[in-house]
């Protein structure tokens, strides 16, 4: 009994023991401090001092953690109460009271996206778990989603339509491309770009509306959508893209609005039930193949403005059965109304200069024609090549004003044609008529204005024709092969001869040396030598001296065109002075003469007074170590002096250390435009003034021209262009006029001498990395 009662009096003293052991552990603090990161959606606070861990609840959901923070990335949608208690270790350390944390789980649809622009913005990068109807988040935790990225949705089959956010400002490249089941989308007011292929291929597309403030739709922007039944271009949208619509079999009508300045090629072509096609009033042209085989299409309205149709631009339009031409229109390209087999009624204005080949064959028109087919006062082609002569003179009409391309092509029984009003003779109009005499000819119009390309060619027994007195053009190979053509008289009013177009005529040889069509130059048999035009030559043809061998030239100064490439990468060439009576000097004039002199003993070439235009690449990569531009000049072409890396250089020495010549470049006052990369990478220019009558300048101009050190902007430009001084590393100090208000992007990128740069008061606009690199700068 005293054994049963000693053991009684152990086991409560030890109880009481636990229980006054117990009574003296320490209650942890709460957790307190809480933070929540937004984008990792991360519940974190503050550590409790000997917390063994943490318990986190969550409506019936109990966690256990050693962690101060924990995800809160599953949670659904609604509206939470987190308790969470820091935990003893049950012997010195009990429980912390629970502190809770209301929470709140925004609506989510399982979009991805990432941080960018500094973490400030967020852009959608993929489909993530979102299915069925999406309306993307405008704000996603927090932030502002600003960006589709390129391909974030491509390819994708479980959207079935999905709603813009309205911060969104660009639609990246492909970011829908080939949404299987999209049947739509919603594109808010606000977003600015729609990349390239942005919605090609959404095969289940039925309508979408372009807003406001889009200013370009893209190439392939919404191509091959075939379910796409209707559009709506928003009226600040400037250009529409190649092939932009293609392949929209299901659209029926179109209108592009009067902000649209230019379309692309194919921009609309195959949209099978297109119907009705309403074009910009601004838009100067209908691009090749713009609207080919819409075989629906049965009505189209076009803007007063428009200048040329292009090649295939209404080809196989079925039901096209009439269409008005604009009085503005000019040129009608290869094909570009080619098998609308309605086609019956066209008017011609009195401006188109130029109908391509087979413009209207396989029409209505062209079917129902007798063998010479006529729209409007054009002959456009000849439907039987074995046409006679007696038939030739049934058919044609008086009033004839002009011959389409290929107009009577290989028809080697024509021998005479009276044409008394014509005006313009197409590509190739009379090519391998082999029967046509030389006196025909002196029945052609006085008023005759443009000769195209081969419209002779191989005619063996022309030997005599009247050119008349308002010819502008003879164009490439006009006369080729005409072999008993031995002398001809052109008209003053003559501005251009192409490419061979007197080569192997009888005047081409009979000649020695120098081939003469009249005051014209056309050809050199000789190829080395110097060379003395004649007084009295008035131009020289195109590509008329291309790479030939050749000394010293003297030019007349009756001498008023230098045509395109006439002295294409000769060799050796020697110009001291060019005429005073020039006029213009052609694209590519004196394109690579990189071995040859210009400029005489100073190596200054003083432009004439007169002079209009200075073409594309004219100089390019020329010897020239300094140039005078008079103001005649309005402008100065793309390239003009590209490469030419003396010039302007304020010193040029010889091999000895003697100088040369003192290079410069000076611009008169008067030019108004000056061609993208003009002056690109002149390496010795030191100083330029850009006169105050110029207004635009092209991308690049001053670009790499690395000893550049001294820019006067004149008052007259409003924007220094993309890459404008590029790389100049010698540029210390810039002053802009008060009239700039743009600065491109990448203008001074690598000026790493610029130190001070005067804005004005106007500028308005930086662009991207406008001085990236320019160390110097204070």
């Amino acid at each position: 009994m005293k054994r049963f009662c000693l053991f009684i009096s152990t086991v409560v003293l030890f109880v009481l023991c636990l229980v006054l052991m117990s009574s003296c552990a320490t209650e942890l603090d709460a957790p307190k401090n809480f933070k929540f990161d937004m984008a990792k959606q991360i519940l974190s606070w503050d550590q409790s001092r000997g917390a063994s861990g943490y318990t986190i609840v969550i409506g019936t959901e109990e966690v256990v953690t050693r962690s101060t923070s924990y995800s809160l990335e599953n949670l659904e949608a609604g509206e939470y109460v987190i308790r969470i208690k820091a935990n003893g270790d049950g012997e010195n350390t009990k429980d912390s009271e629970f502190t809770e944390y209301p929470f709140t789980r925004e609506y989510e649809t399982g979009l991805r996206y990432k941080l960018i622009n500094n973490n400030q913005e967020y852009q959608l990068v993929g489909i993530g778990t979102a299915t069925g109807d999406v309306v993307m988040e405008s704000v996603y935790r927090g932030k502002p989603v600003t960006e589709i990225a390129p391909s974030a949705l491509a390819g994708n089959s479980r959207i079935t339509s999905f709603v813009i956010g309205e911060h969104v400002k660009e639609i990246g490249k492909k970011a829908f491309y080939n949404s299987k089941a999209m049947v739509s989308v919603t594109i808010p007011e606000g977003v600015t770009t729609i990349a390239p292929s942005a919605f090609q291929t959404c095969t289940k597309l039925l309508s979408v509306t372009i807003p406001s403030t889009v200013t370009a739709l893209p190439d392939y922007a919404f191509g091959y959508c075939r379910a796409l039944q209707s559009v709506t271009i928003g009226a600040n949208v400037k250009t529409i893209g190649l092939k932009a619509f293609t392949d929209c079999e299901s659209l029926t009508s179109v209108v592009i609005p009067d902000s649209v300045v230019s379309l692309g090629s194919d921009a609309f072509s195959n949209c099978d039930v297109l119907a009705s096609v309403t074009l910009s009033k601004n838009m100067l042209a209908v691009p090749a193949n713009a609207f080919y085989r819409c075989k629906g299409l049965t009505e189209v309205k076009m803007g007063d403005q428009i200048t040329s149709i292009g090649a295939y631009a209404f080809g196989d339009c079925e039901k096209l059965a009439a269409v008005t031409l604009p009085a503005s229109l000019e040129t009608i390209g290869d094909y570009a109304f080619t098998s609308c087999k309605e086609l019956a009624e066209v008017n011609i204005g009195t401006n188109v200069r130029e109908i391509g080949a087979y413009a209207f064959y396989n029409t209505k028109i062209y079917n129902d024609s007798a063998d010479v087919v006529y729209v409007g006062d054009w002959i456009v082609g000849c439907k039987n090549v074995e046409i006679t002569q007696e038939q030739l003179e049934e058919q044609l009409r008086e009033e004839t004003v002009g011959l389409g391309t290929a107009a009577f092509f290989q028809c080697k029984g024509i021998e005479e044609v009276m044409l008394p009003n014509v005006k313009y003779i197409g590509d190739y109009a009379f090519a391998e008529c082999t029967g046509l005499l030389g006196y025909s000819f002196t029945c052609f119009s006085e008023e005759l204005e443009t000769i195209g390309d081969y419209a002779f060619y191989g005619c063996t027994l022309i030997d005599s024709f009247n050119f008349g007195t308002a010819l502008k053009a003879i164009e490439t190979y006009a006369f080729y092969g005409c072999v008993r053509l031995n002398e001809v008289s052109l008209p003053a009013t003559l501005t251009k001869i192409g490419t061979r177009a007197f080569n192997d005529t009888g005047i081409y040889t009979a000649a020695s040396g120098l081939v003469y069509a009249d005051k014209w130059v056309v050809a050199s048999k000789s190829g080395s030598g110097d060379i003395a035009i004649k007084d009295g030559t008035v131009g020289i043809s195109d590509y008329c001296f291309y790479r030939q061998y050749i000394g010293n030239v003297t030019f007349p100064n009756s001498l008023h065109t230098i045509g395109r490439a006439a002295f294409f990468e000769c060799v050796l060439i020697g110009v001291d002075q060019l005429p005073t009576g020039l006029k213009t000097i052609g694209d590519y004039a004196f394109y690579n003469c990189a071995y040859g002199m210009f400029g005489g003993e100073d190596l200054i070439l003083e432009l004439p007074t007169g002079l209009e235009t200075i073409g594309r690449s004219a100089f390019y990569q020329a010897q020239l170590c300094g140039v005078v531009v008079p103001g005649t000049v309005k402008n100065i072409g793309d390239y003009a002096f590209w490469g030419c890396w003396l010039l302007g250089a304020p010193e040029i020495m010889d091999g000895d250390g003697n100088l040369v010549a003192n290079g410069k470049v000076v611009l008169g006052e008067g030019i108004e435009s000056i061609g993208s990369r003009a002056f690109f990478g002149c390496a010795g220019l030191d100083t330029i003034v850009i006169p105050n009558s110029v207004t635009t300048l092209g991308q690049r101009v001053f670009n790499k021209c690395l000893a550049l050190k001294n820019v006067t902007v004149g008052s007259g430009l409003s924007k220094i262009g993309d890459y404008m001084f590029y790389n100049c590393v010698s540029i210390e100090n810039i002053t802009l006029t008060n009239g700039v208000i743009e600065i491109g992007n990448y203008a001074f990128r690598g000026c790493e001498k610029l130190k001070n740069i005067d804005f004005g008061t106007s500028v308005t606009t930086i662009g991207d990395f406008a001085f990236l690199g320019c160390t110097s700068l204070k």
